[in-house]
Protein backbone atom coordinates (compact mmCIF):
# COMPACT_ATOMS: atom_id res chain seq x y z
CA UNK A 1 0.00 0.00 0.00
CA UNK A 2 1.87 3.21 -1.24
CA UNK A 3 2.15 6.47 1.51
CA UNK A 4 -0.63 8.59 -0.01
CA UNK A 5 -3.03 4.98 0.51
CA UNK A 6 -1.93 4.63 3.76
CA UNK A 7 -3.12 8.18 4.69
CA UNK A 8 -6.17 7.96 2.67
CA UNK A 9 -6.87 4.34 4.85
CA UNK A 10 -5.64 6.15 8.36
CA UNK A 11 -8.45 9.17 7.84
CA UNK A 12 -11.17 7.07 6.43
CA UNK A 13 -10.35 4.59 9.81
CA UNK A 14 -10.66 8.11 11.57
CA UNK A 15 -14.03 9.35 10.11
CA UNK A 16 -15.53 5.73 10.63
CA UNK A 17 -14.32 6.32 14.94
CA UNK A 18 -15.93 9.97 14.84
CA UNK A 19 -18.97 9.57 13.36
CA UNK A 20 -19.63 6.16 15.53
CA UNK A 21 -18.44 7.75 18.95
CA UNK A 22 -20.84 10.89 18.15
CA UNK A 23 -23.79 8.92 17.29
CA UNK A 24 -22.67 7.36 20.80
CA UNK A 25 -22.56 10.24 22.66
CA UNK A 26 -25.70 11.62 21.43
CA UNK A 27 -28.08 8.74 21.77
CA UNK A 28 -26.50 7.94 25.00
CA UNK A 29 -29.06 10.72 27.23
CA UNK A 30 -31.88 9.19 24.56
CA UNK A 31 -30.77 5.37 25.51
CA UNK A 32 -30.37 6.25 29.66
CA UNK A 33 -33.88 8.03 29.37
CA UNK A 34 -36.10 6.02 27.64
CA UNK A 35 -34.83 2.15 27.78
CA UNK A 36 -32.92 2.21 31.45
CA UNK A 37 -35.78 5.24 32.39
CA UNK A 38 -33.41 7.06 34.35
CA UNK A 39 -33.74 10.69 35.32
CA UNK A 40 -32.08 13.98 33.97
CA UNK A 41 -29.53 13.60 36.73
CA UNK A 42 -28.54 10.72 36.49
CA UNK A 43 -28.33 11.31 32.49
CA UNK A 44 -25.91 14.69 32.73
CA UNK A 45 -23.57 12.35 35.44
CA UNK A 46 -23.52 9.95 32.53
CA UNK A 47 -22.76 13.08 30.43
CA UNK A 48 -19.86 14.06 32.64
CA UNK A 49 -18.01 10.54 33.25
CA UNK A 50 -18.19 9.84 29.04
CA UNK A 51 -16.17 13.17 28.98
CA UNK A 52 -13.82 12.75 31.58
CA UNK A 53 -13.04 9.67 30.66
CA UNK A 54 -11.74 10.48 27.17
CA UNK A 55 -10.00 13.53 28.28
CA UNK A 56 -7.93 11.74 30.87
CA UNK A 57 -7.46 8.63 28.88
CA UNK A 58 -6.22 11.09 25.92
CA UNK A 59 -4.08 13.15 28.71
CA UNK A 60 -2.54 10.25 30.05
CA UNK A 61 -1.56 8.44 26.30
CA UNK A 62 -1.05 11.86 24.43
CA UNK A 63 3.06 11.70 24.72
CA UNK A 64 3.44 7.53 25.90
CA UNK A 65 2.24 5.75 22.55
CA UNK A 66 5.14 5.87 20.45
CA UNK A 67 4.96 6.18 16.94
CA UNK A 68 5.83 2.77 15.84
CA UNK A 69 2.89 1.43 18.01
CA UNK A 70 0.69 4.33 17.09
CA UNK A 71 -2.09 2.28 14.61
CA UNK A 72 -1.83 -0.83 16.98
CA UNK A 73 -3.18 1.36 19.78
CA UNK A 74 -5.82 2.85 17.56
CA UNK A 75 -6.94 -1.20 16.82
CA UNK A 76 -7.38 -1.28 20.60
CA UNK A 77 -9.67 1.97 20.69
CA UNK A 78 -11.15 0.96 17.50
CA UNK A 79 -12.18 -2.77 18.95
CA UNK A 80 -13.08 -0.77 22.59
CA UNK A 81 -15.69 1.21 20.43
CA UNK A 82 -17.24 -1.47 18.71
CA UNK A 83 -17.75 -3.66 22.10
CA UNK A 84 -18.89 -0.57 23.94
CA UNK A 85 -22.03 -0.33 21.48
CA UNK A 86 -22.83 -3.80 21.97
CA UNK A 87 -22.82 -3.15 25.73
CA UNK A 88 -24.82 -0.36 25.63
CA UNK A 89 -27.32 -1.38 23.05
CA UNK A 90 -28.17 -4.63 25.67
CA UNK A 91 -27.90 -2.47 28.61
CA UNK A 92 -30.73 -3.49 31.08
CA UNK A 93 -29.84 -1.22 34.30
CA UNK A 94 -27.89 1.70 35.44
CA UNK A 95 -24.95 -0.42 36.23
CA UNK A 96 -24.55 -1.59 32.81
CA UNK A 97 -25.15 1.56 31.02
CA UNK A 98 -22.71 3.20 33.06
CA UNK A 99 -20.05 0.77 32.63
CA UNK A 100 -20.52 1.01 28.84
CA UNK A 101 -20.49 4.68 29.25
CA UNK A 102 -16.82 4.19 30.95
CA UNK A 103 -15.35 1.76 27.82
CA UNK A 104 -16.96 4.21 25.54
CA UNK A 105 -14.82 7.10 27.23
CA UNK A 106 -11.65 5.19 27.60
CA UNK A 107 -12.16 3.46 23.92
CA UNK A 108 -12.10 7.30 22.65
CA UNK A 109 -8.96 8.36 24.53
CA UNK A 110 -7.15 5.35 23.21
CA UNK A 111 -7.96 5.79 19.83
CA UNK A 112 -7.69 9.54 19.04
CA UNK A 113 -4.32 9.62 20.25
CA UNK A 114 -3.23 6.54 17.87
CA UNK A 115 -4.96 8.20 14.60
CA UNK A 116 -3.59 10.96 15.09
CA UNK A 117 0.11 9.67 15.86
CA UNK A 118 -0.31 7.57 12.95
CA UNK A 119 -1.24 10.12 10.67
CA UNK A 120 1.36 12.56 11.66
CA UNK A 121 3.85 9.90 10.97
CA UNK A 122 2.62 8.81 7.78
CA UNK A 123 2.02 12.32 6.36
CA UNK A 124 6.07 12.69 6.04
CA UNK A 125 6.63 16.24 4.34
CA UNK A 126 3.17 16.81 3.77
CA UNK A 127 2.37 17.07 7.72
CA UNK A 128 0.67 20.19 7.96
CA UNK A 129 -1.46 19.25 4.89
CA UNK A 130 -2.86 16.10 5.87
CA UNK A 131 -3.41 17.54 9.58
CA UNK A 132 -5.33 19.96 8.11
CA UNK A 133 -7.35 17.37 6.07
CA UNK A 134 -7.31 15.33 9.25
CA UNK A 135 -9.55 18.56 11.20
CA UNK A 136 -11.84 18.56 8.44
CA UNK A 137 -12.28 14.83 8.25
CA UNK A 138 -13.23 14.74 11.79
CA UNK A 139 -15.46 18.22 10.97
CA UNK A 140 -17.45 16.24 8.39
CA UNK A 141 -17.72 12.76 10.15
CA UNK A 142 -19.50 15.00 12.77
CA UNK A 143 -22.77 15.76 9.89
CA UNK A 144 -22.40 12.34 8.72
CA UNK A 145 -23.37 10.65 11.56
CA UNK A 146 -26.46 12.06 12.77
CA UNK A 147 -28.15 11.61 9.82
CA UNK A 148 -27.17 8.01 9.29
CA UNK A 149 -28.29 7.37 12.90
CA UNK A 150 -31.72 9.69 12.02
CA UNK A 151 -32.27 6.87 9.43
CA UNK A 152 -30.90 3.79 11.22
CA UNK A 153 -34.09 5.05 14.00
CA UNK A 154 -36.68 6.03 11.23
CA UNK A 155 -36.39 2.72 9.77
CA UNK A 156 -36.16 1.10 13.33
CA UNK A 157 -39.39 2.62 14.38
CA UNK A 158 -37.75 5.01 16.73
CA UNK A 159 -35.52 2.02 19.21
CA UNK A 160 -33.01 3.77 20.54
CA UNK A 161 -30.66 0.70 20.76
CA UNK A 162 -30.69 -0.19 17.44
CA UNK A 163 -28.25 2.21 15.81
CA UNK A 164 -25.67 1.08 18.82
CA UNK A 165 -25.99 -2.17 16.77
CA UNK A 166 -25.74 -0.92 13.75
CA UNK A 167 -23.06 1.67 14.15
CA UNK A 168 -20.66 -1.12 16.01
CA UNK A 169 -19.66 -2.78 12.49
CA UNK A 170 -18.13 0.73 11.47
CA UNK A 171 -15.28 0.80 14.24
CA UNK A 172 -14.55 -2.77 13.25
CA UNK A 173 -14.22 -2.33 9.19
CA UNK A 174 -11.77 1.00 10.52
CA UNK A 175 -9.70 -1.58 12.79
CA UNK A 176 -9.36 -3.50 9.30
CA UNK A 177 -8.06 -0.53 7.51
CA UNK A 178 -5.90 0.14 10.35
CA UNK A 179 -4.01 -3.06 9.96
CA UNK A 180 -4.23 -3.10 5.99
CA UNK A 181 -2.56 0.65 6.71
CA UNK A 182 0.38 -1.18 9.17
CA UNK A 183 1.12 -3.70 7.10
CA UNK A 184 0.86 -1.97 4.01
CA UNK A 185 3.11 0.63 5.26
CA UNK A 186 5.46 -1.87 6.81
CA UNK A 187 5.66 -3.72 2.83
CA UNK A 188 6.32 -0.84 1.41
CA UNK A 189 9.09 0.39 3.89
CA UNK A 190 13.21 -0.21 2.75
CA UNK A 191 15.87 -1.41 4.89
CA UNK A 192 17.91 1.39 3.28
CA UNK A 193 15.29 4.00 3.60
CA UNK A 194 13.66 3.69 6.89
CA UNK A 195 10.75 4.83 5.88
CA UNK A 196 9.02 4.47 2.26
CA UNK A 197 9.92 6.90 -0.63
CA UNK A 198 6.22 8.02 -0.38
CA UNK A 199 6.18 9.20 2.88
CA UNK A 200 9.55 10.53 3.89
CA UNK A 201 9.56 8.69 7.21
CA UNK A 202 8.40 5.17 9.22
CA UNK A 203 5.01 4.19 9.17
CA UNK A 204 2.29 4.19 11.75
CA UNK A 205 3.60 0.97 13.29
CA UNK A 206 7.02 0.99 12.11
CA UNK A 207 10.26 1.97 14.56
CA UNK A 208 12.54 4.91 13.30
CA UNK A 209 16.23 3.96 12.96
CA UNK A 210 17.74 4.38 16.26
CA UNK A 211 20.21 7.40 15.35
CA UNK A 212 17.76 8.78 13.53
CA UNK A 213 14.60 10.90 14.89
CA UNK A 214 11.38 9.82 12.98
CA UNK A 215 9.46 12.33 10.73
CA UNK A 216 6.92 13.19 13.40
CA UNK A 217 9.03 13.92 15.94
CA UNK A 218 9.29 17.32 15.30
CA UNK A 219 5.53 17.76 15.49
CA UNK A 220 5.53 15.17 18.58
CA UNK A 221 5.13 18.63 20.94
CA UNK A 222 2.55 20.27 18.90
CA UNK A 223 0.65 16.97 18.32
CA UNK A 224 0.15 16.81 22.26
CA UNK A 225 -0.61 20.15 22.74
CA UNK A 226 -2.89 19.58 20.13
CA UNK A 227 -4.22 16.41 22.15
CA UNK A 228 -4.98 18.20 25.24
CA UNK A 229 -7.03 20.81 23.51
CA UNK A 230 -9.01 18.64 21.55
CA UNK A 231 -9.87 17.33 24.88
CA UNK A 232 -10.78 19.69 27.21
CA UNK A 233 -13.08 21.20 23.64
CA UNK A 234 -14.55 17.56 23.27
CA UNK A 235 -14.74 17.41 27.27
CA UNK A 236 -17.20 20.54 26.60
CA UNK A 237 -18.70 19.44 23.69
CA UNK A 238 -20.00 16.03 24.78
CA UNK A 239 -21.33 17.53 27.69
CA UNK A 240 -23.32 19.76 25.55
CA UNK A 241 -24.23 17.15 23.16
CA UNK A 242 -25.59 15.14 25.76
CA UNK A 243 -27.63 18.15 27.39
CA UNK A 244 -29.19 19.14 23.95
CA UNK A 245 -30.35 15.54 23.42
CA UNK A 246 -31.99 16.08 27.03
CA UNK A 247 -33.21 19.62 26.58
CA UNK A 248 -34.99 18.17 22.93
CA UNK A 249 -36.72 14.95 24.39
CA UNK A 250 -37.60 16.53 28.26
CA UNK A 251 -37.73 20.35 27.97
CA UNK A 252 -39.15 20.73 24.27
CA UNK A 253 -40.40 16.98 24.15
CA UNK A 254 -39.13 16.29 20.54
CA UNK A 255 -38.58 12.67 19.29
CA UNK A 256 -35.75 10.53 18.46
CA UNK A 257 -35.53 11.36 15.01
CA UNK A 258 -36.11 15.27 15.41
CA UNK A 259 -33.47 15.37 18.42
CA UNK A 260 -31.41 13.08 15.50
CA UNK A 261 -31.89 16.33 12.79
CA UNK A 262 -31.06 18.50 15.54
CA UNK A 263 -27.84 16.45 15.97
CA UNK A 264 -27.20 16.45 12.24
CA UNK A 265 -27.38 20.15 11.80
CA UNK A 266 -25.00 20.39 14.86
CA UNK A 267 -22.37 17.91 12.87
CA UNK A 268 -23.14 20.25 9.67
CA UNK A 269 -22.46 23.01 10.84
CA UNK A 270 -19.33 22.58 12.59
CA UNK A 271 -18.22 20.73 9.17
CA UNK A 272 -18.91 23.92 7.28
CA UNK A 273 -17.29 26.52 9.48
CA UNK A 274 -14.10 24.23 10.02
CA UNK A 275 -14.18 24.21 5.76
CA UNK A 276 -14.62 27.55 5.69
CA UNK A 277 -11.88 28.63 8.17
CA UNK A 278 -9.51 25.71 7.76
CA UNK A 279 -7.30 27.46 5.07
CA UNK A 280 -8.29 30.76 5.69
CA UNK A 281 -7.25 31.71 8.95
CA UNK A 282 -3.38 31.87 9.54
CA UNK A 283 -1.32 30.35 12.08
CA UNK A 284 -0.75 33.75 14.00
CA UNK A 285 -4.84 34.21 14.12
CA UNK A 286 -5.09 30.93 15.74
CA UNK A 287 -5.20 31.15 19.43
CA UNK A 288 -7.54 34.26 18.57
CA UNK A 289 -9.67 32.11 16.62
CA UNK A 290 -10.18 29.51 19.38
CA UNK A 291 -10.74 32.04 21.85
CA UNK A 292 -13.59 33.26 19.72
CA UNK A 293 -14.19 30.24 19.43
CA UNK A 294 -14.68 29.14 22.79
CA UNK A 295 -16.24 32.54 23.10
CA UNK A 296 -19.27 31.27 21.65
CA UNK A 297 -19.32 27.73 22.85
CA UNK A 298 -19.82 29.35 26.09
CA UNK A 299 -23.04 31.66 24.63
CA UNK A 300 -24.06 28.75 23.10
CA UNK A 301 -24.47 26.68 26.18
CA UNK A 302 -26.48 29.61 28.11
CA UNK A 303 -28.75 29.92 25.28
CA UNK A 304 -29.26 26.41 25.06
CA UNK A 305 -29.99 26.07 28.93
CA UNK A 306 -32.79 28.95 28.54
CA UNK A 307 -34.13 27.88 25.58
CA UNK A 308 -37.87 27.40 26.22
CA UNK A 309 -38.97 26.22 22.31
CA UNK A 310 -37.89 24.33 19.40
CA UNK A 311 -36.72 27.72 17.67
CA UNK A 312 -34.31 28.85 20.53
CA UNK A 313 -32.90 25.08 20.92
CA UNK A 314 -32.50 25.22 16.55
CA UNK A 315 -30.41 28.61 16.96
CA UNK A 316 -28.69 27.01 20.42
CA UNK A 317 -27.41 24.12 18.49
CA UNK A 318 -26.32 26.24 15.29
CA UNK A 319 -24.04 28.49 17.61
CA UNK A 320 -22.76 25.80 19.48
CA UNK A 321 -22.00 23.85 16.01
CA UNK A 322 -20.37 27.06 14.49
CA UNK A 323 -18.32 27.84 17.61
CA UNK A 324 -16.96 24.50 17.67
CA UNK A 325 -16.16 25.14 13.99
CA UNK A 326 -13.91 27.96 15.17
CA UNK A 327 -12.63 26.61 17.95
CA UNK A 328 -11.26 23.71 15.87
Amino acid sequence: MPGRRVVIALLVATALFRMTQNMATTTVSLLAGEAVHLGATAVGALGAVLGLMVALVTLLLSRRVPHHRAATSAVWGMTGLAGSLLVLAAAPSFGVLAGGVVLLGAAGGVAMPGLLNAIVSSAGRERERVIAVYTVTLSVSLAIGPLLETVVLSAAHQNVRVPYVVFAGFPVVGAALLVAARRGRGAATSPTDGGGAESGGPGPDQPSAPDQPSAGDDGDRDAATALVADALFRMTQNMATTTVSLLAGEAVHLGATAVGVLGAVLGLMVALVTLLLSRRVPHHRAATSAVWGMTGLAGSLLVLAAAPSFGVLAGGVVLLGAAGGVAM
